[in-house]
């Protein structure tokens, strides 16, 4: 296939010259670096990082030039710093996938660079609503990066369920392997396990997903989850089986999520599940965001939201028709090289109970030391059901450890 990189360059160099655009100016990097001018290429990923820090793509790219010029060392030094304080699973496999290639010196050629990489990720949630439902959870994840294509997980929490009546404690273990076929697919399957000890019995965790996704332009994934109900509906009816529940009820879930940037700064977002619980109820929730990106760091935008059962169910919420229309925004107000603060929320309306919905969230990151981050993030919610009003409320604090 012919490929007349000149005249490409021409389009780029006149589509900035016109307004400056950064994604444009990316591609035009990226140009030079499939063109074979890896010098060229190097100039120009090394201005992009130190105009934009933050950016993954161009420092990925700049890796990578310094790879294909044999400057191993740089190249190294790069992809080690995309590490830090990284806990995407995608990126990770893309930057061990890049250290693979190199070659070994020294003690890595001994141990063969395994492992690629440790994370530990202890963590604490809580979630609470205005029917006396609770729902508590804390324990201990890892990831070890076994080649530039594959990793292992293990997961262990310990959680409390509660309702106005009763309170039922669990054990949950999940057991996952992270396989990156090609780029930009990754691929998780994972098997695990609940345990309630009242009365004490045991149900199997199912979990699959497949992902694609390239930084700041597009993200799409495809899960499946089964696992129990209570643990996923949150309804204080659930936690413990009584009346016509002679055993607790499962969910199987189909989810297919994603979203995608424009050049000019719209964001299209969406999600679709769909529910297959275990007493033969079917539901299905859908969202569809559209939003611009005002600033960097400030998104708002327009929400739609829709949950459909095909029966109403006395355990657990499961409207025949809701529906709701909102506005939304996300704003990372504050960042230096420590601290990045965020917040947002959505505020609409409920047209099926003529009720305003509202909801809010702050999200803090902290980063004591450059492989350490410590995420905190408190919500509020008001909405309505059927004709009653409901609130919740949720709190998670996680730490990401990178070894």
């Amino acid at each position: 296939m012919f490929k007349n990189y000149d005249k490409a360059l021409a389009i780029y160099d006149s589509l900035i010259n016109q307004e400056y655009d950064y994604l444009i100016d990316l591609e035009r990097a990226k140009l030079y670096f499939s063109k074979g001018d890896y010098q060229k290429s190097i100039t120009e990923f090394e201005r992009l990082v130190k105009e934009d820090n933050a950016d993954f793509a161009a420092k990925l790219f700049l890796g990578d030039a310094y790879a294909q010029v044999e400057d191993y060392d740089k190249a190294r030094d790069m992809y080690d710093s995309l590490l830090v304080n990284n806990t995407d699973t995608t990126q990770i496999a893309l930057i061990n996938q890049r250290m693979g290639w190199l070659p070994l010196g020294g003690m890595e050629a001994l141990l063969g660079g395994f492992p690629a990489y440790i994370l530990l990720n202890p963590f604490v949630s809580y979630f609470g609503d205005n029917t006396d439902f609770g729902y508590l959870t804390y324990g201990l994840s890892s990831d070890l990066g076994v080649t530039s294509f594959l990793s292992v997980g293990f997961m262990g929490s310990i959680g409390k369920l509660s309702s106005p009546y009763t309170s039922v404690d669990l054990n949950t273990w999940k057991a996952s392997l992270y396989i990156r076929p090609f780029n930009p697919f990754l691929v998780g399957l994972s098997y695990g396990e609940q345990a309630f000890l009242s009365p004490k019995k045991s149900y199997p965790l199912y979990e699959a997903f497949i992902r694609a996704n390239e930084e700041k332009v597009y993200h799409a994934q495809v899960t499946y989850l089964q696992q129990e109900a209570a643990t996923m509906l949150y309804s204080a009816l659930l936690v413990y089986p009584f009346g016509s529940l002679t055993d607790r009820l499962r969910v199987e879930m189909i989810k297919a999520e994603g979203w995608y940037i424009t050049g000019s700064k719209y964001r299209v977002s969406g999600s679709y599940s769909y529910l297959m619980i275990s007493d033969g109820n079917r539901g299905a929730n859908t969202e569809v965001r559209i939003g611009k990106y005002f600033y960097p760091e400030l998104l708002a935008g327009y929400e739609l939201y829709s949950t459909i059962y095909a029966r109403k169910s006395i355990f657990y919420y499961s409207p025949q028709s809701f529906l709701s229309h909102s506005l939304f925004v996300d704003w990372k107000f504050y960042k230096d090289e420590q601290f990045e603060i965020s917040a947002g929320g959505r505020f609409g309306f409920i047209p099926e109970s003529a009720y305003w919905l509202r909801e809010g969230y702050v999200q803090a990151v902290y980063s004591p030391l450059e492989n350490l981050i410590i995420n905190a993030r408190g919500q509020l919610g008001s909405t309505a059901r059927e004709t009653t009003g409901y609130s919740s409320r949720s709190y998670s604090v996680s730490v990401f450890w990178m070894l």
